[in-house]
């Protein structure tokens, strides 16, 4: 079976975007995730099997997440969190 688009991926924070790179394509070229009002993103994680990006952001004092096309964008968590610096 082939596999519908590139499999390996990098999703990089870079403050007020998020980056992805596919790693499998002819070159490594990034482009910015549609994503709106990241003002301060520290974290970045992906999770494959529900397609969601989720990433921290330290200036909302948020952890947040969306699919890679921008869509289902939500706060997860948004209460009581001092440094969202780190995500696993």
């Amino acid at each position: 079976n082939c596999a519908p688009g590139p499999q390996k991926l990098l999703i990089i924070a870079l403050r007020t975007e998020i980056c992805i790179v596919y790693l499998d394509s002819l070159d490594y070229t990034h482009r910015s995730l549609p994503l709106k009002d990241v003002r301060y993103s520290i974290a970045v994680d992906y999770d494959p099997n529900d397609g969601f990006v989720y990433w921290t952001d330290d200036e909302t004092k948020s952890i947040r997440r969306a699919k890679l096309d921008g869509s289902q964008q939500e706060n997860v968590i948004y209460d009581d969190i001092t440094h969202p610096d780190g995500l696993a």
